[in-house]
């Protein structure tokens, strides 16, 4: 739903920014923007071409996954 698109891209950005310290430059990773991340998981939630779900407890989001059809069009 539209409405968790905040809490989803603070995972999102959150999660980039531990699990990928010491792999990616530490100076990509400081880029990361919260509120950037929240206006594309907005466009994205709003299209039917992926199906998110959130996980949450007491009505906090815990975590999110996301399923789409292959963007490799010579998947099959």
């Amino acid at each position: 739903m539209p409405e968790d698109a905040g809490a989803i891209a603070a995972i999102h950005v959150h999660s980039w920014q531990q699990a990928y310290r010491g792999i990616v430059p530490e100076a990509f990773l400081n880029t990361l923007s919260v509120d950037e991340r929240e206006t594309s998981w907005q466009r994205n939630l709003k299209q039917p071409t992926a199906d998110t779900w959130v996980a949450e407890e007491l009505g906090k989001v815990l975590g999110w996954v996301s399923a789409a059809r292959s963007r490799d069009s010579a998947a099959n």
